[in-house]
């Protein structure tokens, strides 16, 4: 929490002095933007690498050249499609802001500072699904339906409030948030409509991310990893493109919920699907 709160707030920070250039740094507009996302995370993974040496006492960390190869192989098996979504996340981002672009670069600053302001929403969530994982995980191992029952009831139930609530903020008070970043009249103007689009079926986000992280936990990361791939390369990117053949760029930015209804419905039917294959046999 403390490794990703300080990378989030900087961020922020970063943003406001290195997109706008402010307390004598350059204005770098979309560069610093890049910049200043850069910073914050090196600074963040620096801090959770110092904090876990010195509190995690139940992990040592040290470092071989020679690992077991069965760890290796488990890592890479577990971790390798966590590592695509981010990575190809981080494509579906360009792709987004080179249709906004067609529009104006004041469409790609309403953006980045909406996905600024909502990624303290999905920074919770993700903790929470981060959480759920494990406690299912074991669980599974240990045949205890009840415990997971228990793990998935109230994984989706915190989920959705805390989504709930990032959406009454961010539809009702956008023009706030994008205060923040010193907006002018033009980026108030477009980003009101666009922040609200971007948070208005944050719930359904809730139910999308903890179905694949319930996934997840029963050893089905690919199929978790393709359902948040398709939300964003066949529905998001084609959607979006689709809309801006209009000329209008507020209903580009109607191809966000619609990729957030279709991949929760998705992700909810294939977490139920392997439920009642994984789970619902057990009897402890």
């Amino acid at each position: 929490m403390i490794s990703q709160g300080v990378g989030g707030i900087m961020n922020i920070f970063l943003d406001y002095v290195l997109i706008f250039g402010h307390f004598g740094a350059p204005e770098m507009g979309i560069a610093g933007a890049a910049a200043a996302t850069v910073a914050s995370q090196s600074l963040a993974a620096v801090i959770a690498v110092f904090l876990n040496i010195r509190k995690n006492r139940e992990v040592q960390c040290r470092l071989s050249l020679h690992p077991p190869i069965y760890a290796i192989k488990r890592l890479l098996v577990l971790g390798a499609p966590t590592a695509l979504i981010m990575s190809l996340n981080s494509l579906m981002m360009v792709n987004y802001n080179a249709v906004l672009n067609r529009f104006s670069s004041t469409a790609v600053a309403v953006f980045g500072a909406c996905c600024r302001v909502t990624g303290f929403c999905y920074a919770v969530l993700n903790a929470l699904c981060s959480a759920t994982i494990p406690i299912i995980a074991y669980n599974h191992g240990a045949e205890k339906k009840k415990r997971i029952d228990q793990a998935i009831r109230f994984g989706y139930l915190y989920a959705v409030i805390v989504m709930a609530a990032g959406t009454v903020l961010c539809v009702g008070f956008p023009e706030m948030f994008l205060r923040l970043f010193n907006a002018n009249d033009e980026m108030i103007e477009i980003g009101i409509w666009g922040m609200r689009m971007l948070t208005c079926c944050y719930v359904l986000c809730a139910v999308r991310n903890m179905s694949n992280c319930i996934l997840q936990a029963l050893g089905h990361s690919v199929t978790a990893m393709a359902c948040d791939l398709s939300r964003n390369y066949l529905i998001l990117i084609p959607a979006a493109w689709a809309l801006s053949l209009t000329g209008i760029l507020d209903a580009v930015w109607l191809s966000v919920p619609a990729a957030d209804i279709v991949s929760a419905v998705v992700g909810f039917l294939l977490m139920l699907r392997f439920y009642r294959k994984d789970i619902k046999p057990m009897q402890g």
